[in-house]
Parts: structure tokens; C-alpha cells; sequence
């Protein structure tokens, strides 16, 4: 093959002696140095000016491949040789896909870049094994290449065949092409703007779709199209912006599930459930990393809104003002976050910002109440269902009444359970406390169920039966109401005073009243009966500490009792003490003393806990009201006495003073505003046994008490026991001022 370089002649030097003896050897050229000047820049073009030429010259530079050497080799790969046929005709190898490579398979014939011809012939010795043979062919990725196959897969003008694969097949390619080499910043704006992503016959821009990765499913499956496929290099998913699910598709997601038809199989809700759960890690997950502002947080809680999208168990949701972070029983309406759930790092501290709290609202507790009482008041519910829900309610109560010191609480908005298993408003409910008692609620009245227990019915404030019967005869009781902090008053006097000290503060009183003699007596004895004063039956059957003595209360002494601080011994100088003192440090050993002297029965309530409300509905400090009316009305209040120091209620006066204190029980003790000291029959003998010591060093000092003297009652045959006693006796000196002392113990 001769090749044409202008004014460059060829002679074959092999013809004539002559001629092959005139030339010089060095200027005598082989067939590579010909080739080497047909390739130059300045000679290449000259070459398809003679017919059939370049096809003869081509054909000798891919057979002399392995002759020469890498410069030339690099020129060839340089030089438009191979047919592609169409509108190019021929490009270098370099430019040539390798049909055997997967890139080929990127691309169609109309793309030009494919072989045709002579050079798409396979097999050893052909045009496309020499140039396979030595690396001049296109047979993998490059930014380029990346760029060109995206915009023309996005182009839907451009005729393409088998689309959808080749963009799939791309796609991997690039996977696996990224994880060694990054991308300008130019070519990942084409990734990420271009609708390229094949997923069945539509193509997705990237923000659009997403990948099957196992851990992603739940977050997007619903509301973006997957590919079938994982895309496994980070840098991958990087330039698509696939590291992290955005947050507007989780809301989107969450939105989907929660919108999911109810009645799909179990299997559906069950998936359902993994989808929440998965997608409220995630949002932990943001809200852990700082990207989960205030304001993105308030707009997925605007997406959920009242949906039940809080999981309890899987399968299992319920709306937010109906779940807990803490662990609680409430029946059905309330149930703690799924564990599961709640142990993800952050999530507590996230949902409390969404909206769920340690406890619930009140307003939502009042709201399931409204829900139980709709439920009950439903035709055909069945016993057990009704158990249940009564039960609830009563979890439900116990759980407001924490609050019931808060502004926001509201007994008007109570629901009760009543005795009809029915739930009525707090108002329209009467708490039995006499269910011994004949008398029924009135017309729009209920009777709470018996299920409610005395000190919830306290708690909520709901009015007693015993009160209602106790304001029918309010004009024949005497009421007493201090203003003052009452049992601040007291708790600083049982700190101040030691119980042992009582003993001389009672005897010092029993003195003033001009009493001769003081017993006290442990009174172990039990006693039934519901008529008693305001229901108070927890106060009338167990043990107590009773005082007597002989001495009768003035109308003084009881304004005094009743009014602490005011009136009675206050302005009588004769008196031994400060008014007061005898009177509060009984405060040590109970919450309700009862007092029975003359004509009447005293109780005191300076907490305002225990006696019946009036009928404006106040609470009081103290009640006094005469016996026979007491006898008549509530005979079991008085049997604890009867035929204790000679009293007999039928007598409707007594002439002398009992002091009743039943012994403070430890449930007392726990909610007491008075003290946390609880007593049972034997500490009070214990503190009866020291009270010996004093009460014969008292005697020295009184005017009139010359015996003193501790007793104890039996449980069982309610036979009395002596302890100890004091006795004294005076004589007077007529030469002595005037004194008094005992002179024999």
C-alpha cells in the first residue's frame, strides 16, 4: 500500500540494480516508516483522496499493531478508522464502544458509536480483536459517557430502543463506577435533574423515587416508586440524595398509612404498624442529628393530627392524647408508648414535643370519661365489657385527681360511676356512705358504684350520703370555722411539744374544770354500725386512746375547743397554761377527736377533711350537737362509750368529759396535714406506760386532780384491765400561804 503525501514520491527500490545502488540504505524505508508519514497530522488527510486507498492503509495499521511502537499506537487510536456508520461514518477507537463490553449495551446503532462492517466481524485476527487486544476500544464508564446516556434516556423525543433497561443498566453501571471515582459537581446536577430513574415504563427524577434497600422500605414504600435494586455505593447515594429519607416524604408516608383503608387484612395492619414504628425511628434519628427543628416538629404533628399514629404494640395505635411515656394502668383508653419504641435514644424527649405526655391532660382524661359514658349508655353491652369500662373509670378518676389541686381542674366535667353501672356528672352523684340506710337518691341523683372507694369519693369532692342527711338537721348543729392556718398552727405545736409532755397539758385542763379525777384508757375494743356522724365509721370501729374526767365542760370550754385561740380559758387566770396547748397536743395521736361532756358531743376536723360539708357546701373545723339528738339520730356513734366511766347515751347528758381519740391509721398518717405519725393499740400503751412518770410529778401542781390513773379494754369480752395508777392527798398548814401539794404518792 502506497499511501498519498503530497510531493512525496515512492520508488520500489527492489526494481533495477541501478537504482537500489544509487540509494543510500539509510534512505531506503520499510513499511512502518511509510505507514508513520501516511498517519502524520499533515499526511492523514490526504489519504481518502485515492480510491480504496484508506480501506488498504487502515487494514496495514491493524495488522502491524504489535510492530509498532506505543507513540504510534497512541496516533492510530487517535485517527478516524473505524466505520459506525450514519452521519459520522467513522470515528477513532477511542471513541468506538467495544461490542462486547457492557457499555455496548447502552447504546444503539443509531447512537453511532457501535461498530459496523469489517469491524464489527468477531474473532481471532479480526480489526475488532487487534484493537480489543490492545486496549483502543470505549468499554467503560466515564463522566462523559455518564452525562450523554442520562440527558438522552430524560429526552423522551430521542428514539431509543429498550429504554427502561438501558436506563437500569446504567444506573448499575454507575453504582459500581462511582465507588472509586467521583463526579464534578456539573454531572451530579444532571443525575439529580434529569428524569432518568426507569421504574416500570416511567422515568423518575431521583427525588422522586427511591431505592429497594431493606432498611428504607417502610419509610417511603408507600408514597415514592423503588426501584428493583439496591444502589450500594455511599457516593452513589450521595449525588442522588439518597442518604437520608427527606422529611417531606416520611410526613408523606405517615400520612398514607394513617389514610390506609381500616379493614385491609391483619397482615396489612400488622405492616402498617412496622411502617409507623420505622418511621418514628427515623424521625429520632433526624431529631438526634440537630435536624429536626421546632417547626419541622410541629409540621409532622400537623400531619397526624387526631389519627391514631401512636404505637402501643404492633398492630396496635392510638391518637397521642391517649398514650403515655410512663407506665400506667387506665384501663383501655390510655396506654403507654410501645417499648420498642420509646427505648430509641431521643424518642422520649421527641415525642413529649409531639405532643405525647408522661401522664395524660386533663383534658384528655376528661375525655375518655365522656367516651366510657357514651359506651355504657349503648343498648345490649355486655356484663363483663361493662366491668371493665366501670373499672376504667375509675383508674380514670384516680389518675385526675392527681391533679386536683391544679387551676384546671373541674368537677363539673367529671363523669361518675354509679350503682346503675351507668357514669353520670360528679354534681348529679352521692357518695354512699351509709349503705345501711333506707334512704334513696333523689329524683336526678345517683348513688356512686360501689366500686369507688371512700377516699376517692373524698378526693374528687363528692357529697355524702350522711351529708345529705346531716344538712336536713343542720339548724339543730352547732358549726365552728377557724380562719386561720389551723394545722399549720398544730404541726408546729407536735413539733415543738414532745408526746410524753401531753399527759401534763391534759391533767393541767382536767385541773381547770375542776375535776377530782383522770384516767386514760387504751381501748382496744371493735364496733360496727353505719349510723354514725357524716359515715365517719373508719373513725368509730377501730382502737383508740380515751381520757376521762370528772370535770364538766363549760359552754367556754367548748367555744374554746371549737374556736381555738378565742374564748375559753383565754381570759381566766386561774387557769394552769396556755390556753390551747392541752387541746392540740392531742393532734399527736389522732385526726378526728370526739369530746362527750354535759349535754353535748363535740367533734373537730381542723384539717376540714372528714366532717360533713354544710349546706352552703363549706368544709368546717368542728361540730357540736346534744346528745339526745345525737342518740336519736346516729346510735351507733356513741357505742364505743356506752357504759364507759358511767355514761349512758340514753341519759342524754353525761356529768363529767370523755375525750375519744381513735389512733391515727397508717392511710391516715399518709395523707394527713396534720402529722405522719401513725399509732396502733400497743404504741399508744407504750407512750400510756411513760405517761406514769409525769402524771405523779403533775399531782404536786394541781388543785384539784388527786388521782390519775391508765386502764386498757379488751377486744374480745371488752373486760377493763388496770395499768398503773396515782393517787394524792392534801392537807393544809394554817401558818402556810396559801398552797396546795400532794403529800403521799
Amino acid at each position: 500500500v502506497i499511501p498519498n503525501i503530497r510531493d512525496t514520491p515512492f520508488v520500489d527500490h527492489s526494481q533495477g540494480r541501478t537504482l537500489h545502488t544509487a540509494l543510500e540504505e539509510s534512505s531506503v524505508e520499510g513499511e512502518i516508516a511509510v505507514l508513520q508519514r501516511a498517519i502524520s497530522p499533515e499526511a492523514w488527510g490526504q489519504q481518502d483522496q485515492v480510491t480504496g486507498l484508506l480501506a488498504g492503509i487502515v487494514e496495514r495499521l491493524i495488522r502491524c499493531l504489535n510492530e509498532v511502537n506505543g507513540t504510534t499506537r497512541d496516533r492510530i487510536g487517535e485517527l478516524a478508522i473505524v466505520d459506525v456508520g450514519g452521519r459520522v461514518g467513522r470515528l477513532n477507537p477511542k471513541q468506538v464502544v467495544d461490542p462486547n463490553s457492557e457499555l455496548a449495551r447502552l447504546f444503539d446503532a443509531e447512537d453511532e458509536v457501535l461498530p459496523i462492517g469489517e469491524f464489527a466481524r468477531e474473532g481471532p485476527g479480526t480489526y475488532i480483536h487487534e484493537l480489543r487486544g490492545y486496549g483502543m476500544l470505549r468499554n467503560a464508564l466515564t463522566a462523559v459517557t455518564i452525562t450523554e446516556r442520562v440527558t438522552n434516556i430524560a429526552d423522551p423525543t430521542r428514539s431509543m430502543k429498550d429504554r427502561e433497561e438501558k436506563a437500569s443498566r446504567l444506573l448499575k453501571l454507575i453504582d459500581s463506577y462511582v465507588r472509586g471515582t467521583s463526579l464534578s459537581t456539573d454531572v451530579i446536577a444532571v443525575l439529580r435533574n434529569s428524569a432518568w430513574i426507569p421504574i416500570g415504563q416511567t422515568f423518575y427524577r431521583p427525588s422522586d423515587c427511591w431505592d429497594s434497600r431493606f432498611s428504607d422500605a417502610y419509610l417511603c414504600d408507600m408514597v415514592l416508586p423503588r426501584i428493583a435494586f439496591v444502589i450500594e455505593s455511599s457516593h452513589l447515594r450521595e449525588y442522588l440524595d439518597w442518604t437520608r429519607m427527606p422529611l417531606d416524604v416520611v410526613k408523606k408516608q405517615l400520612r398514607a398509612v394513617l389514610d390506609a383503608n381500616p379493614n385491609r387484612s391483619n397482615m396489612s395492619r400488622m405492616e402498617d404498624s412496622d411502617r409507623v414504628e420505622a418511621l418514628l425511628k427515623e424521625l429520632a434519628s433526624l431529631f438526634r442529628d440537630g435536624r429536626l427543628s421546632q417547626d419541622r416538629i410541629a409540621s409532622v404533628v400537623e400531619v397526624l393530627g387526631d389519627a391514631d399514629w401512636v404505637p402501643i404494640s404492633r398492630g396496635q395505635r392510638v391518637q397521642a392524647r391517649r398514650s403515655t411515656l410512663e407506665q400506667i394502668y387506665l384501663g383501655s383508653k390510655f396506654h403507654q408508648v410501645s417499648a420498642s419504641v420509646i427505648q430509641v435514644t431521643g424518642m422520649q424527649e421527641l415525642l413529649g414535643l409531639m405532643g405525647i405526655l408522661k401522664r395524660p391532660s386533663l383534658e384528655s382524661l376528661y375525655s375518655a370519661l365522656q367516651e366510657i359514658s357514651n359506651e355504657l349508655a349503648e343498648p345490649g353491652i355486655v356484663h363483663h365489657t361493662r366491668d371493665s369500662l366501670i373499672r376504667g373509670s375509675i383508674s380514670i378518676l384516680e389518675e385526675t385527681c392527681r391533679s386536683r389541686d391544679g387551676p384546671q381542674f373541674d368537677i363539673q366535667q367529671l363523669f361518675i360511676p354509679t350503682e346503675l353501672s351507668t357514669l353520670a356528672l360528679a354534681p348529679s352523684v352521692l357518695f354512699n356512705d351509709m349503705r345501711d340506710s333506707p334512704l334513696s337518691p333523689q329524683p336526678g341523683l345517683f348513688f356512686a358504684h360501689a366500686s369507688l372507694s371512700p377516699a376517692l369519693a373524698y378526693t374528687i369532692g363528692l357529697r355524702k350520703i350522711s351529708e345529705e342527711e346531716f344538712a336536713r338537721y343542720e339548724d339543730d348543729i352547732d358549726s365552728f370555722q377557724i380562719g386561720e392556718d389551723l394545722t399549720a398552727r398544730i404541726q408546729g405545736v407536735l413539733t415543738e411539744y414532745a408526746i410524753d409532755h401531753s399527759s401534763n397539758e391534759w391533767i393541767a385542763n382536767a385541773d381547770d374544770a375542776r375535776a377530782r379525777s383522770f384516767t386514760f384508757l387504751i381501748d382496744e375494743a371493735k364496733f360496727g354500725g353505719k349510723r354514725v356522724l357524716g359515715g365517719l365509721t373508719e373513725f368509730h370501729s377501730g382502737p383508740a386512746l380515751v381520757i376521762h374526767n370528772d370535770g364538766v365542760f363549760s359552754e367556754k370550754d367548748f367555744q374554746g375547743l371549737g374556736n381555738i385561740g378565742r374564748g375559753g380559758k383565754a381570759g381566766d387566770m386561774d387557769s394552769i397554761g396556755r390556753f390551747g396547748l392541752g387541746a392540740l397536743s392531742f393532734y399527736h395521736f389522732t385526726e378526728l377527736p370526739l369530746v362527750i361532756s354535759g349535754d353535748h358531743l363535740l367533734l373537730l376536723d381542723p384539717s376540714q377533711r372528714y366532717l360533713p360539708r354544710s349546706r352552703a357546701d363549706t368544709r368546717r373545723t368542728g361540730i357540736r350537737i346534744s346528745l339526745s339528738i345525737c342518740a336519736m339520730r346516729y346510735p351507733d356513734q356513741l357505742k364505743p362509750l356506752e357504759g364507759l366511766f358511767g355514761f349512758r347515751a340514753a341519759d342524754g347528758h353525761y356529768n363529767g368529759t370523755i375525750f375519744r381519740f381513735p389512733l391515727r391509721t397508717a392511710s391516715q398518717a399518709a395523707e394527713s396535714k396534720l402529722s405522719k405519725n401513725s399509732f396502733s393499740a400497743v404504741g399508744a400503751s407504750e407512750v400510756v406506760n411513760r405517761f406514769y412518770a409525769y402524771a405523779s410529778q403533775s399531782l404536786f401542781f394541781t388543785k384539784s386532780v388527786d388521782k390519775v390513773s391508765a386502764m386498757r379494754r379488751d377486744s374480745e369480752d371488752l373486760s377493763l384491765h388496770s395499768i398503773w395508777s396515782v393517787t394524792a392527798s392534801r392537807k393544809s398548814f394554817p401558818d402556810a400561804p396559801e398552797c396546795s401539794m400532794p403529800t403521799t404518792l
